[in-house]
């Protein structure tokens, strides 16, 4: 269990007894979570969850004909042992929530067949070595939630890369000028809660595979990218909260038709909010919060995001009067007008949309008591509401009594 071979030779070793089964997909490219059942299409991953405890021993590099080296959930902990560098013919290696430490391995460009390279949730640290850049071959790369510092200048020399995790690190510098140069193929980019700063790539949104981009939780600033192709159908997730993009939202980000996820949030965004975001009418998730638009009522165009399940629009200059429209929505668990100038009454008919959990309507200018309708809200956990901030006051739900 755990070890494969072909003609007698080891090609692939996994560390476990099995709790769960998972598997990844033939071409290599997606790691799927865990299965109820075995898919022949897949390759099997038994694996994870047994307890293992120590470090990698030196005698791995013993291993020439190794392709395929993964553990995941268990106690390993120490650095990778330099004798791994003879394993030239590994194409994955895959160690997830390890004790995994010490520094991203100078030798790495040992393993140039290497095409996935999967070691989220570690302790390592130091940079990322110039030989990283070196693995041509590389398709995924995933060192988030490590302590890796430094620049990415290797990463920008993988001309084949289609995944890039590095979340949760303190790594520094900026972004090439131009993405679709030096990573064209990417298609999941997450770099958010690092050290990064500067503009970003005018050509970002360019990237024809890109699905999924995160970018929150740094210090880039500058407009964001307008250069935005007429059919961009696949990205999906876009979130760069937390940072200090200024200037408006271009009008072309409507043609992002495909987006389920949109977080603005927390940035230096002015202008008007452009009628345009009415065509993201999948949208789910849709938070606009802590910017410095032009005062305004909240957009005719959102009550038509009838998908919403959370809009967030905070300290968003926000004024006029929240309309009985809302109740269109009726998807949302959250609603988030907090510390606007919204005027008067609230609308009834909020208490018509049963899955409201977070009702967030403090320090406004409402005008009126709190209607009688948000007795139904039952799912309600929180509900904040009031007028000035001097009136403002946290209650929970109303009950019928």
């Amino acid at each position: 269990m755990g070890v494969e071979c072909v003609d007698g030779k080891i090609v692939k070793l996994v560390f476990g007894k099995s709790q769960f089964l998972a598997y990844w997909e033939d071409d290599h490219s997606t790691l799927l979570f865990p299965s109820s059942e075995f898919k022949t299409d897949g390759r099997a991953i038994l694996t994870g969850l047994n307890q293992m405890r120590g470090t990698l021993p030196p005698e791995l590099g013993a291993l020439s004909t190794l392709k395929d080296l993964r553990t995941w959930l268990n106690g390993i902990e120490g650095g990778l042992p330099e004798t791994m560098k003879r394993l030239t013919n590994l194409e994955t290696v895959i160690f997830l929530d390890e004790a995994l430490e010490g520094e991203f391995p100078k030798w790495i460009n040992s393993w140039e067949k290497l095409r996935l390279l999967y070691l989220s949730d570690n302790e390592f640290g130091g940079s990322l070595p110039d030989t990283l850049g070196e693995l041509q071959a590389l398709t995924a790369l995933a060192v988030d939630d490590n302590q890796i510092t430094g620049s990415l200048d290797a990463v920008w020399k993988l001309k084949n890369l289609e995944y890039l995790f590095l979340q949760n690190n303190v790594i520094e510098g900026e972004l090439p000028p131009s993405i679709t140069a030096t990573n064209p193929l990417l298609k999941g980019l997450d770099l958010s809660s690092n050290d990064l700063k500067g503009r970003l790539p005018s050509d970002l949104f360019k990237l024809f595979h890109l699905e999924v981009l995160d970018l929150h939780g740094n210090d880039f600033w500058g407009n964001l990218p307008s250069d935005i192709k007429d059919d961009n159908n696949l990205l999906t997730h876009i979130a760069l909260h937390e940072n200090r993009i200024g200037g408006s939202i271009p009008t072309r980000m409507g043609l992002l038709d495909q987006l389920v996820h949109l977080d603005l949030s927390s940035n230096h965004l002015n202008g008007t909010i452009p009628t345009q975001l009415g065509n993201l009418v999948k949208l789910n998730y849709l938070h606009m919060g802590k910017n410095r638009f032009a005062t305004g009522p909240i957009p005719s165009f959102i009550y038509g995001l009838r998908e919403l399940v959370e809009l967030a629009m905070p300290y968003s200059n926000r004024n006029g009067q929240l309309l009985p429209d809302i109740e269109f929505i009726g998807k949302l668990k959250l609603l988030d007008l907090n510390s606007n100038t919204i005027t008067g009454p609230m609308p009834s008919e909020i208490g018509t949309i049963t899955p409201l959990q977070y009702l967030l309507l403090n320090n406004n200018n409402f005008t009126g008591s709190v209607p009688s309708q948000f007795s139904t809200l039952r799912n309600l956990r929180k509900y904040i509401g009031g007028g000035t901030e001097e009136k403002s006051h946290c209650v929970a739900a109303p009950s019928s009594g």
